[in-house]
């Protein structure tokens, strides 16, 4: 962090590499991978279903990492990888037909899905465990405190269950 901000907060998974660069807070939302399709997809119900077909993820995202895994390292015979800078652009080309399956965070994938109803669907449950955290500065340890003790009262008082729902849905 080059000091321009105090906290990131954009969805960003806690990864031991980025622990070597960042401090993190307590996890603030579970974040595992899903494979999202169009509505009416029947062929895909998890990911060796990926063989033969395109996917979309956003660029250097775990999906990206996790579709490029899959295809190199585990043999499932992915077509295409088509990567996007900006997270809703995976989910344009899906629904546009370019692309037969979106691998995306949790959070993303249900927040899509309450922006757009019935256009898509989430397979099945996770297939990765991931957890997103605020990052700060290594030197910034008063202010990770203070972080912490908020994301705590905010799960204590309810409010973080209520923003939760407006915002992902379920």
């Amino acid at each position: 962090m080059s000091g321009n901000y105090n906290v990131i907060a954009s969805g960003m998974t806690i990864t031991d590499e980025r622990k070597e660069v960042v401090n993190f807070s307590e996890p603030y939302i579970n974040a595992g991978l899903v494979i999202i399709t169009r509505a009416g997809e029947q062929g895909i119900k998890g990911p060796e279903d990926l063989a033969g077909k395109r996917l979309a993820v956003q660029i250097n995202s775990t999906g990206d990492l996790a579709a490029t895994k899959m295809q190199e390292e585990e043999g499932i015979g992915i077509v295409d990888i088509k990567r996007f800078n900006q997270a809703t652009d995976p989910f344009l080309e899906l629904k546009n037909g370019a692309a037969d399956a979106v691998v995306m965070d949790l959070p993303v994938a249900g927040a899509q899905m309450k922006a757009s109803p019935g256009v898509y669907k989430i397979i099945g449950e996770a297939f990765t465990t991931e957890e997103y955290g605020l990052a700060l500065r290594k030197s910034d340890t008063e202010l990770l405190k203070k972080v912490n003790n908020a994301l705590a009262a905010l799960k204590t008082n309810g409010k973080y269950d209520e923003l939760y729902q407006q915002y992902f849905g379920e």
